[in-house]
């Protein structure tokens, strides 16, 4: 093991979250966590990464809780992924009691969009649920499209 990095956090409702990231020797990271419920979760999640930091980013917009970086495969001249920074399976994983983390998110979407420059000209909020949804990294996430006019409809 190369090392290791703890992150702990707590929803609105007061349950603590602990996240493990594991660096090995290899460059493999292993990401893991749970809750005081004694709720588990192992991923090698790319957003949990990107969250604690792992993988590199340019950071648009960071708090607490969200964090919003570019695409690396833009849609638009803006396309930015908007991060809930505790791990989400997808939008039909989030309990009634972790809501008011989207809740977090979305409020966050207009300091977003105003960072990109979008807010005089509109922009688009897209997420992606399910393969047939066209997610395809599982980590609930928002895509903020702008800079160009978005077509209906969009898929």
């Amino acid at each position: 093991m190369l090392s290791t990095r703890t992150v702990i956090s707590a929803d609105s409702a007061g349950v603590i979250f602990i996240r493990y990231l594991i660096r090995f020797a290899t460059g493999d990271v292993m990401c893991c966590g749970g809750d005081e419920r004694g709720e588990f979760v192992h991923n090698d999640c790319i957003f949990c990464k990107i969250a604690a930091k792992e993988i590199p980013v340019k950071i648009i917009y960071e708090d607490d809780h969200v964090l919003a970086f570019p695409d690396i495969n833009p849609m638009a001249p803006v396309h930015i992924l908007v991060i809930p920074k505790q791990h989400f399976d997808s939008l039909l994983t989030v309990k009634p009691e972790e809501m008011p983390i989207v809740a977090q998110v979305m409020a966050a979407l207009p300091a977003v969009a105003e960072k990109a420059g979008v807010t005089g000209e509109g922009f688009r909020i897209v997420v992606n649920t399910g393969g047939n949804g066209g997610q395809t990294v599982n980590h609930l996430h928002w895509h903020l499209l702008g800079g160009r006019i978005m077509s209906w409809p969009p898929g």
